[in-house]
């Protein structure tokens, strides 16, 4: 009899267990019905890989939502997302949905931040009518240096730099053709001698002390005058048989040249400030992450608790 007895015991405390377990995972699973929220929804022209649904969504790090359902748009070509948020929280058109990273492990959750200024430019075009009021999209910063990559990529490509090669080969062959080399060399040895001139009549100035011997270096002067007035004469003949309408043409050439240059270098380094500022973000989360990893190893095999930013409205009715 009492062995029965301890039977029975054992098989209620049994059942009692697997009451309690039953009920908490229907606690659990049944808990998102009693919650009141607000539904919107979101598009995103990206990959939402990693990005799951009942994932946190955040306004500036504070848990406002969760995902509710994650598929594709009624265009075939965005994907849609509805989000669950709290009634509370005040929607407008200056803020906007972007994907995050959560640390390494791949997953991926949901930030809502005020609007930057290109997010009309960024944010894609919806052609159909949403079945819930829209947040828009801004794309993730993976999103944002992958473009800023293929906009880099594609400038260079049409810089042409076979053209601008071609072009300065062309302007050097102009100015070639304008003054020989022959000629050239000429009006470099002129204006050689000619200052020579110059220094070998100073110096003999300094060398004077009275008029007497001024008279002595009277003859001397006056040969090294008609020397340098000869190389003048030779320098200012060359230059005029110079092709004044091809200099100017060449002159004209290079300045175009050097403004089309420069205009070009200014649209690259515009770029390149952008992509190293996404790069030096992108750099910033992980230098974050690997923190977080170094402060709690544990982190890597253990996938954190999610936070319910409904536990303060687990009370009220789906709306």
């Amino acid at each position: 009899m009492s062995r029965r007895v301890k039977t029975v015991y054992v098989g209620v405390f049994t059942l009692i267990c697997l009451s309690l377990i039953v009920g908490l995972f229907l606690w659990i699973g049944l808990s998102h019905f009693f919650e009141e929220y607000k539904t919107y929804a979101t598009y995103f022209d990206e990959s939402v890989k990693g990005l799951q649904k009942d994932a946190v969504i955040n306004y500036r790090g504070v848990p406002v939502g969760r995902v509710g359902r994650i598929g594709i748009a009624p265009d075939g070509r965005l994907i849609e997302v509805l989000l669950h948020l709290k009634p509370d929280l005040v929607v407008d058109e200056d803020v906007v949905v972007r994907l995050r990273e959560q640390g390494i492990t791949g997953l991926r959750f949901l930030e809502i931040d005020r609007a930057p200024e290109d997010a009309e430019k960024l944010s894609p075009v919806i052609t159909f009518s949403p079945p819930y009021p829209v947040i828009r999209s801004y794309p993730s910063e993976f999103a944002l240096l992958k473009r800023s990559l293929e906009t880099l990529y594609s400038r260079i490509e049409s810089l042409n730099i076979e053209g601008l090669v071609s072009q300065w080969s062309a302007l050097a062959k102009e100015l070639r053709s304008a003054v020989s080399e022959e000629e050239f060399g000429e009006m470099i040895r002129s204006l050689r001698i000619f200052s020579e001139n110059l220094s070998s009549i100073s110096e003999n100035l300094k060398v004077v002390a009275n008029r007497e011997r001024l008279e002595d270096y009277a003859d001397e002067i006056e040969a090294l005058l008609k020397e340098s007035r000869l190389a003048l004469t030779t320098t200012t003949q060359k230059a005029r048989s110079l092709d004044v309408a091809s200099l100017n043409q060449a002159i004209r050439e290079t300045r175009d040249l050097v403004v089309n240059t420069q205009k070009t270098l200014e649209a690259l380094q515009v770029m390149l400030t952008s992509v190293l500022e996404d790069l030096r973000m992108s750099v910033e989360q992980l230098s974050l992450t690997v923190e977080d990893l170094r402060a709690e190893p544990s982190r890597i095999l253990l996938v954190p608790r999610k936070s319910d930013p409904f536990e303060s409205t687990n009370k009220g009715h789906k709306k």
